[in-house]
């Protein structure tokens, strides 16, 4: 199901969990919208993903390839993505930048895109196939994610709010 648009009855769920997947939603806003609709009075929303320091900097050419590379169309701010919480109703709400718990898996990522990088020419070596453009795109974000992160033009948060029970 969409989950910004899900066919689940009003109140079904003591916790909404989005774990590095609400960057995939086309409209954030929505998807908090449905969140507070689908929790019980006193439910929990967590959410740990990706948010672009300023919104402005979805714009940037470092941050712009990362997310084309995964197919995120944006990245919300904290001070919006707070906004649509409060515009929903929620209650409680609370942000950490958790940025420097999320540094080694960037730098993980960032080091897997050397090794990518040089699958992706040894097949093009030995002739296996070429790489999509897709793959390609997929890769070199990795490098991007770090870079951002590096330049602050991108923090790892976590989201904690409250339907009022």
């Amino acid at each position: 199901m969409d989950y910004a648009q899900t066919d689940f009855p009003d109140q079904s769920f003591d916790i909404v969990w989005g774990c590095e997947s609400i960057c995939y939603a086309h409209d954030k806003g929505k998807f908090i919208r449905e969140a507070f609709r689908l929790l019980k009075p006193g439910g929990r929303l967590v959410v740990a993903d990706g948010f672009v320091s300023s919104f402005e900097n979805n714009q940037h050419p470092k941050i712009r390839q990362w997310l084309d590379g995964w197919e995120v169309n944006y990245l919300e701010s904290p001070e919006r993505f707070n906004g649509f919480l409060q515009s929903a109703g929620f209650a409680n709400i609370r942000y950490r930048d958790i940025s420097k718990e999320a540094r080694r898996s960037s730098k993980r990522l960032y080091r897997f895109y050397f090794l990518a990088s040089a699958y992706l020419l040894w097949k093009k070596i030995n002739f296996s196939g070429p790489p999509t453009e897709m793959q390609k795109r997929n890769i070199k974000a990795c490098l991007y994610q770090y870079k951002g992160m590096r330049q602050g033009l991108w923090q790892y948060g976590l989201f904690t709010a409250q339907k009022p029970g």
